[in-house]
């Protein structure tokens, strides 16, 4: 009898010991808990001769899918609410070799699923925000898109705006950031 109470303290126990292991943090309220997906990314490609000035519109390479990082125990039906750890998002220039990210002008990252669309990062005048590197911050929206990353796959879009007269070579961006996952408390 006493076997059998120990047993099911131990797997009454389990969720709340996977959330310690996850690195779980408690969140401002009593009734949340909080943890963190690192590194979403997206890769875009496009030519340089498409932009010519204008902004364009790039879909993501790949979809992305975050249930599969979230704790043991946890699933899309827990999920109260996820959104971009601010300060996270970044934009990278992969190719060409040798260019600097100053040669996007503005950017915006939507994330989709379905017909839901949120924009959650961009950046304006790239070329002015000290970047003159590869890689380059977004500024991250507070929206919550539980709605669009809780479905099982979602995709990215990005609107990319440079400078007229980029050469006409491929070029290539990823973007990444962490979302943090917000579920009830037990």
């Amino acid at each position: 009898m006493r076997t059998r109470t120990l047993r099911v303290l131990a797997l009454a126990l389990l969720p709340l010991v996977a959330l310690s292991l996850a690195g779980c943090d408690e969140a401002a309220t009593d009734d949340a808990f909080t943890f963190v997906v690192d590194n979403v990314s997206f890769t875009f490609t496009f030519q340089g001769s498409a932009i010519d000035g204008d902004a364009i519109e790039v879909s993501a390479q790949s979809s992305e899918n975050i249930l599969d990082d979230f704790p043991s125990g946890f699933g899309a039906d827990d999920v109260t609410r996820v959104g971009l750890v601010d300060g996270s998002a970044q934009i990278r220039l992969l190719n060409p070799v040798g260019v600097t990210i100053g040669v996007l002008d503005d950017v915006s990252l939507r994330l989709s699923a379905g017909s839901s669309s949120v924009e959650v990062a961009s950046a304006e005048n790239i070329e002015t925000g000290g970047s003159m590197t590869g890689e380059a911050s977004l500024e991250t929206t507070t929206a919550n898109i539980a709605g669009v990353v809780t479905g099982g796959d979602f995709d990215a879009t990005l609107d990319v705006s440079g400078d007229p007269g980029l050469p006409d070579e491929t070029y290539r961006v990823e973007v990444f950031f962490d979302v943090e996952v917000t579920v009830p408390a037990f």
